[in-house]
């Protein structure tokens, strides 16, 4: 795929499958990124990724929640919007693991459904609780949270190094804060999102 067709988005496509399918829905979904220009996203750090070889995955990393992700992954007859907190794509457990939120059967309209899905998701809300021991003013836990139909999904964690040796029975003091990918806010508890590495990792040899 010319770099051209996906705009400043997903980038790194031209790499893969030159797939008709493929290529139309990295077109749409660029096009609908570059009208919504989302603030969170930086259009350098989204990626795609081939799971399989008749599974595709369109990253849109939130640039400062240390890796949480918004994902749509490309089969042979469906598309799904999925919220991922991606590590690493050396494999792919953290997508393969994440948390669908829709699906959509092809060739019918299951692109412009995703495309709307996706839309919706953008706004959505993340609490961001950032969790700490008693009164201590380093931070020990992040969580990222959704809600959704009425329940509360956790999207991904990151635990600071030195919490592995605490009970993590004991209390914790919260904190909370709210972003979207639709909001440009500087949150206390920000991290890099790490993209720039992933795809690095991901063509590592074993």
């Amino acid at each position: 795929m010319a770099a051209e067709a996906t705009g400043k988005y997903f980038q790194n496509a031209q790499v893969l499958s030159q797939a008709p399918g493929r290529r139309e829905f990295l077109r749409v979904l660029s096009a609908a990124l570059e009208r919504l220009r989302p603030p969170q996203v930086s259009p350098a750090e989204t990626l795609v990724t081939e799971a399989r070889a008749d599974t595709l995955y369109a990253v849109i990393p939130h640039k400062a929640l240390a890796g949480v992700s918004l994902a749509a992954r490309l089969a042979a007859d469906d598309i799904a919007i999925l919220w991922a907190r991606i590590g690493g794509l050396a494999n792919h457990d953290d997508l393969e693991m994440g948390i669908p939120v829709g699906g959509f059967r092809l060739p019918e309209d299951g692109i412009r459904r995703s495309l709307a899905l996706l839309e919706t998701e953008l706004r959505r809300p993340i609490e961001v609780r950032a969790m700490y021991r008693d009164k201590d003013t380093d931070i020990a836990k992040i969580e990222y949270w959704i809600e959704r139909e009425g329940k509360d999904i956790r999207v991904g964690t990151v635990l600071r190094d030195r919490v592995r040796c605490w009970n993590l029975y004991l209390p914790w003091r919260v904190e909370k804060y709210f972003t979207t990918f639709m909001t440009e806010n500087a949150l206390p508890v920000s991290a890099p999102s790490g993209a720039e590495g992933w795809l690095k990792a991901s063509q590592t040899p074993s």
